[in-house]
């Protein structure tokens, strides 16, 4: 599929997620989204396995049936995908299917080549109570996992119960061994159950952990309470310095001892939390997808009743805000500019080639774009050269941003005039055939900034001949999955020293 969208504003939708091809609608605790290649696959809880969905537009999902499912196991809880280094790998717990005790699950590790599953498990992290794992990566693509146990300040005589902390990922199946409290329990409203235990000390909980950055700052969501009560809650805490992710320094908002929900109980909707956060499809609008249930709707503890919903996140300083939860007709995340599937020829992309050298280009132009491309490298002895047209004249003027399997690196080319220069050459780590890579440009007229799955290469200047965008393999066969391109600017921070640009374009 390739489109050209002028106006995503026409589409709407509505809260819980239209399933289009079932009868009745899913039940999706803890929803955890994740993005490859153009489609969204959700993740959930339920007590037969770890079940998943796949949307184009987050608005209309299919259900594809379980991704994990183990013999001998039940109540598959909170699951979180990564996609690393060639492989899906998901964490999540699960119990003994003749234990009647949720804190006999263990945080687990599986992994999977396709995101639909199915998943097999590699690993038990842990021998203790452990869920709701968040997986999160540095700009040098490090990885660290949050989750949240039991044993931090459950032997404190006040404000017990459950915390969150983040360990780093030596390997997907291997932490440090040096976990960091992150969160703890500091206020009423944060109670699961009273007098849990039978011990006089009431249990606190604080699980679901939800990280993202917005304009160099840092941000957690969690969830609070307990799905079933009155306050169950959706929060969040602000990054205060900026150390690694593993040493951050996290104040709840508007500080650790106010009640300040981001997201509680309405009219319409109760049970709202344990959200994941994703993009847009334009890659730009940052949204959150959570579980909450008909407030008309009899609680019934022997039925799971929690579906899958989602509002956008809006972001004033350290301040966030949601405007919901929403049970009404909704403006829907907007799609990208142009984007293409490359599952089909479409007439409004030009093919150029010779001498081995191809090209794919889109008659759409800007200055300022995001553009994300997803491809796979041919397994040749002689190498594999390719990836994004990022400004085009014609066939002598043109920039490239080019993976390089004989160099591990990534290239950026500048042919002026039919004369190539390479201006920048950035190592990666090792570029493999049998895999998928994402790649990411902000271009902001003649700067850029480049990001490999989540390793950032760095930002570059150059003298761009052209603004149309497309795709490009040197003596090459490039196996081209997604392209997404947005017409949007951010100017903020240094950024802004570009806002000169707009004037000049307005004389």
């Amino acid at each position: 599929m390739c489109s050209q969208i002028s106006d995503s504003t026409k589409r709407k939708y509505t809260n819980p997620l239209n399933y289009v091809d079932s009868s009745s609608l899913p039940t999706n605790p803890d929803p955890f989204v994740l993005k490859f290649c153009g489609k969204y696959y959700c993740y959930s809880t339920d007590e037969f396995g770890v079940k998943v969905s796949v949307s184009n537009d987050l608005i209309d999902w299919h259900f594809l049936g379980f991704a994990m499912q183990e013999d001998g196991r039940k109540n598959y809880w909170a699951p979180g995908v990564d996609y690393w280094d060639g492989q899906f790998v998901m964490y999540y717990s699960s119990v003994p299917i003749d234990s009647q005790d949720p804190h006999d699950g263990f945080l687990r590790v599986a992994t999977s080549k396709n995101p639909e599953g199915p998943f097999v498990l590699r690993k038990v992290l842990f021998d203790k109570f452990t869920i709701d794992a968040e997986i999160v990566a540095n700009e040098e693509g490090e990885r660290f996992l949050f989750y949240s146990a039991n044993d931090i300040t459950g032997t404190t005589a006040d404000n017990t119960g459950t915390s969150i902390l983040v360990d780093k990922l030596l390997k997907f199946d291997e932490l440090e061994g040096n976990p960091q409290p992150v969160l703890v329990p500091t206020i009423e409203e944060e109670v699961f159950e009273e007098n849990r235990f039978g011990d006089g000390r009431d249990w606190y909980t604080i699980e679901g952990a939800s990280f993202t950055k917005h304009h160099g700052l840092t941000y957690l969501l969690y969830s609070a309470n307990a799905y079933v009560r009155e306050n169950y809650y959706i929060a969040y805490a602000v990054g205060k310095d900026h150390s690694e992710i593993n040493q951050m320094n996290f104040e709840k908002y508007p500080n650790d001892f106010t009640y300040y929900p981001l997201m509680k109980k309405n009219e319409s909707v109760e049970g709202t939390g344990h959200n994941s956060i994703t993009l847009a499809p334009n890659n730009v609008d940052q949204w959150v997808v959570y579980h909450g249930r008909d407030s008309e709707e009899i609680l019934d503890f022997e039925k799971e009743q929690r579906v899958m919903r989602m509002d956008s996140l809006f972001f004033f300083g350290e301040k966030l805000k949601i405007n919901g939860p929403t049970h009404l007709e909704q403006n829907a995340p907007f799609l990208p500019t142009v984007q293409n599937y490359f599952n089909k020829n479409n007439e409004t992309w030009k093919r150029y080639e010779e001498n081995g050298i191809g090209f794919n280009i889109t008659t759409y132009k800007s200055p300022y774009y995001i553009y994300e491309l997803d491809l796979s490298l041919e397994n040749k002895n002689t190498g594999c050269r390719g990836g994004a047209v990022i400004g085009w004249l014609d066939e002598l003027n043109y920039s490239l941003v080019l993976l390089d399997s004989g160099s591990n690196k990534v290239l950026i080319e500048q042919v002026v005039n039919g004369l190539s220069t390479i201006i920048q050459s950035s190592p990666v780590n090792s570029l493999k055939f049998d895999r998928v890579y994402h790649l990411k440009i902000t271009r902001i007229f003649n700067h850029f900034e480049i990001i490999i799955d989540k390793q950032r290469i760095g930002k570059f200047s150059l003298d761009v001949a052209g603004e149309c965008l497309g795709v490009c393999q040197k003596f090459s066969t490039i196996d081209f999955k997604y392209l997404a391109v947005t017409e949007t600017v951010d100017l903020w921070g240094e950024e802004f020293r570009y806002f000169g640009n707009f004037l000049e374009q307005r004389r």
